[in-house]
């Protein structure tokens, strides 16, 4: 299933009275500064800068009790670590964050973090804890009217529900939060629960829904030039029709998955459709095909440690 990237930095504006700040008090100015360095090296994948420009930030904030600024620097201390797969310390700097954000009353940033913790815990395959802070964010956006959250909890709550077994339920927030999507015009929310939606009903053996939802994700993917997005459909595509036994047609569409997955460097893309061609040969009684794309499988498998 297609995760969204929920991860999103909270970066709400730090808005402090600037009236009656003393020398040596943290000063909005340097604050200000450290988060827009950080936020620019975020988003250059540069997270050694970023986690020092965030850690001064924090220092500064903690000094001058800037509660609003502390949490949110926390936060988002907490999203790089996530990236950085550090996910203890990332689940420790979104609790801490969690709490300040009670404390403080605000509502918007504590759904925020709570889907991030949900996020989280669905990455260390703890999918009930996942599933219990995406339906506490899910309620507080909710209460706030923010449509955008509503949909991206629904999408999770489909991936956490999907990874659980739980497949109508996952197919029911999916759609939930696919029409969601539809009224905002949120076109990446609407290509991702395409894509669960389609894998579900395949899981479920209703081949041709599925088909279509993973066919309507693929253009949907292809119009907003997502390559993962793309990739992921035509391996999702090339599975039903392998279930199918229409064989040629799935080699087609797991062959394009491969050609993409190569171009993007996603190695266990390229892992994963090379077994499935593998597959597809075996299947049609091509043997030495098969364990020819059996084997290379097998090198990119030990190449990442998969």
């Amino acid at each position: 299933m297609n995760t969204v990237k929920i991860l999103t930095l909270a970066l709400m504006p730090i808005i402090f009275s600037v009236a009656g700040l003393r020398a040596e008090e943290v000063s909005l100015w340097q604050l200000t500064q450290l988060h827009k360095a950080g936020q620019q090296a975020y988003y250059k994948s540069d997270y050694p800068t970023v986690l020092e420009k965030w850690e001064q930030g924090l220092k500064l904030a903690r000094q001058g009790k800037h509660q609003g600024a502390i949490s949110m620097f926390i936060s988002n201390l907490g999203v790089v670590y996530t990236n950085l797969s550090q996910d203890s310390k990332a689940l420790d700097y979104l609790k801490q964050a969690l709490v300040i954000h009670q404390e403080i009353g605000d509502k918007r940033a504590k759904a925020a973090n709570l889907t991030n913790i949900g996020t989280v815990y669905s990455k260390l395959g703890q999918y009930n804890q996942a599933l219990d802070s995406y339906q506490q964010a899910l309620a507080i956006h909710q209460e706030l009217g923010d449509k955008r959250g509503v949909c991206a909890d629904l999408t999770n709550i489909g991936v956490v529900s999907y990874n659980l077994g739980q497949y109508n339920q996952g197919l029911e927030s999916s759609q939930q939060a696919l029409a969601i999507a539809k009224k905002i015009g949120d076109k990446r929310g609407i290509e991702y629960n395409l894509t669960n939606i389609g894998l579900v009903y395949s899981k479920l053996g209703q081949y041709n829904p599925g088909l279509e939802s993973s066919q309507q994700a693929l253009a949907i993917a292809k119009e907003i030039s997502d390559k993962r997005g793309i990739r992921n459909n035509l391996t999702n595509i090339g599975s039903v029709y392998s279930n199918l036994g229409q064989y040629p047609k799935a080699l087609d569409y797991f062959k394009q998955a491969l050609a993409i997955a190569k171009e993007i460097g996603d190695k266990r893309g390229v892992g994963e459709n090379l077994t499935n061609i593998g597959s597809v040969y075996s299947n049609l009684g091509q043997y030495p095909k098969a364990l020819d794309y059996f084997k290379q499988a097998l090198a990119i498998a030990k190449e990442i440690g998969d």
